[in-house]
């Protein structure tokens, strides 16, 4: 039985032609976010699991997507933010998020190929740092009504480690 947690990429698109970034322009930047969810009577930590041998499929917590328990927001002074949404304040579950990569490290990149904004051909991973300074320096370009609860275009599935 494999037991895992669900991982969610959101996406900020710039508007327009993009933002350029050194030598590229970049067309979109994301960050990588894996969810745990706890049952609030007991505390427990709740995986899904899948048989070892089928692909994992999303699975819902409360009759929802994951992706409906936080909105991801352009923020001019922050860069983004994660608010919980009715569906998270209201849940018999506490979800938390990380951001966090597979393997487990920060993961935060821009995508300065991508043809429209929904394919990524290269993407270069940034520090935070860099990341955060991205959004902010460019309000302009990230401050559009797309933004508003970032796009997710990518569910991935991070196998529990029994090590942590």
């Amino acid at each position: 039985m494999l037991q895992y947690r669900v991982g969610i990429n959101k996406t900020f698109v710039a508007a327009g032609e993009g933002v350029k970034y050194g030598d590229k322009v970049i067309k979109a930047v994301a960050v990588y976010f894996e969810y745990l969810i706890f049952d609030k009577t007991t505390g427990e930590q709740i995986f899904f699991s899948s048989e070892d041998n089928e692909y994992p499929e999303p699975q819902l917590i409360d009759g929802h997507d994951l992706d409906e328990y936080f909105s991801c927001n352009y923020d001019r002074e922050k860069g983004y933010v994660m608010k919980p949404t009715e569906i998270c304040n209201n849940s018999r579950y506490r979800v938390e998020f990380r951001v966090n990569g597979h393997p487990a490290h920060e993961v935060y990149y821009v995508d300065p190929f991508a043809k429209n904004e929904i394919e990524f051909y290269e993407k270069d991973n940034v520090l935070k740092s860099e990341f955060i300074k991205i959004l902010k320096d460019n309000p302009d370009k990230f401050d559009i009504p797309a933004n508003v609860n970032a796009r997710s275009f990518c569910y991935d599935y991070n196998e529990i480690s029994w090590s942590e």
